[in-house]
């Protein structure tokens, strides 16, 4: 589901293809972050998507 993510998604349709993230991070008042997994959550990989200003999808990051 992660490779479905594609740039100027709405963070409302990241959700419904990756469900409710595990942690929301505000890098700045512009810029939001989705994660996901990760060893806190017990999950080998983990998942980050970036959001912009407007709430659209301006990039990710999965760490294999």
């Amino acid at each position: 589901r992660f490779a479905q993510i594609t740039d100027g998604m709405t963070e409302t349709q990241v959700r419904e293809l990756l469900g409710v993230p595990h942690h929301v991070r505000r890098d700045a008042p512009d810029r939001t972050a989705f994660f996901y997994g990760g060893f806190q959550r017990a999950k080998w990989c983990s998942m980050e998507v970036f959001f912009d200003a407007g709430g659209r999808v301006a990039g990710k990051f999965h760490d294999h």
